[in-house]
């Protein structure tokens, strides 16, 4: 059954969190996706993967590119996985249309954002409602990442 994380951003950008995320999914040689609603912040985050100082850059893709079904990574603002990733991340407010083939759908949302909070909360209502396992994933105070659904 597929799952839905929700991670409530209010310490750290959008982009600095992604990025770390995608670090540790590409260690474990886990194949992801993430769907943007704009181009601009897709190349941003793209060249942001290319051009890491602290650490090995990630290889990836974006709509347009050869050989899409290859890539570990891929960068999207459509709907579709084109590496077939399992792993898929939502952001700038964009949701799955569907579940089919996802294992993990993980939406990022901006918690300074009162809009954003209200989406990501109709949003959980839907997801729970239709039975799916859901994760509530925000920051302490040290920085790290806790499961508040558990808590």
């Amino acid at each position: 059954m597929a799952e839905v994380w929700f991670y409530h951003l209010e310490r750290e950008p959008l982009q600095t969190v992604l990025v770390k995320i995608l670090n540790g999914l590409a260690a474990k040689n886990i194949v992801t996706s993430v769907h943007f609603a704009s181009e601009q912040l897709r190349d941003i985050i793209s060249q942001d993967l290319w051009s890491q100082e602290d650490t090995v850059f990630l290889v990836h893709g974006v709509d347009g590119d050869p050989f899409l079904d290859r890539q570990p990574l891929f960068l999207t603002t459509g709907q579709q996985a084109e590496n077939r990733a399992t792993f898929r991340f939502f952001v700038q407010g964009v949701l799955p249309s569907g579940m089919d083939g996802i294992e993990r759908a993980s939406i990022l949302f901006d918690g300074n954002d009162s809009e954003a909070v209200s989406a990501a909360r109709t949003a959980w209502k839907t997801f729970k409602g239709q039975g799916l396992v859901i994760k509530y994933w925000r920051q302490n105070e040290a920085g790290r990442w806790q499961d508040q659904a558990a808590a």
